[in-house]
């Protein structure tokens, strides 16, 4: 079966929590997902992520020599993916079990959407975009996103040299405005 999403996760020692996380990412209703680890040069140890790679072929660990930062290794999974469709995830991230079952459904039947993001109850829905990062950081703004490989490859992928949270914010203004709308769910 082809791969349809790819969740990517970044990691820098942090291995329980992602952990943690591919088991919930594994949770979702829509099961035909790859998940790809990002380890930024951990100096953390590393046997939970071997265990995991040897015991289920739909994850795979890139582990970088060099820290490399989060948009740079966010920027070669993607480009290392198999899926049709992207989701990066946070060790913080809380996803709902139906996130991926329901942003595919949008994304396959409405070519105008492209990026499906879970809403949060502190949204005002008449300035979803107008926030600045410090803002969106502090209120949990699009906690995650899903979005296709292509448009994430028109919009440029992650500008390398922006971080915390400001890669996100900066690719997603890329992807709407290549003609995309950004979908709350």
């Amino acid at each position: 079966m082809v791969v349809e999403v790819s969740v990517i996760l970044y990691n820098h020692n942090e291995e329980k929590t992602v952990v943690k996380m591919v088991n919930e990412i594994f949770n979702q209703t829509y099961k035909n997902i790859e998940i790809i680890v990002v380890d930024d040069a951990s100096t953390d140890e590393t046997n939970l992520l071997k265990q995991l790679t040897e015991n289920d072929d739909r994850i795979h660990v890139i582990k970088n020599r060099n820290k490399l930062g989060v948009s740079k290794s966010l920027n070669m999974a993607v480009e290392q993916s198999h899926g049709k469709y992207i989701l990066p995830v946070t060790q913080e991230t809380d996803i709902d079990k139906d996130f991926v079952e329901k942003g595919l459904k949008i994304l396959k039947n409405d070519i105008n959407s492209g990026i499906i993001y879970k809403e949060t109850e502190s949204e005002d829905n008449n300035s979803k975009l107008n926030k600045d990062v410090e803002t969106m950081d502090r209120e949990g703004f699009f906690p995650y996103t899903m979005f296709r490989k292509q448009d994430f490859v028109k919009a440029g992928g992650y500008t390398e040299y922006l971080s915390n949270g400001s890669e996100n914010y900066d690719l997603w203004i890329n992807i709407i405005e290549n003609d995309c709308n950004a979908v709350g769910i």
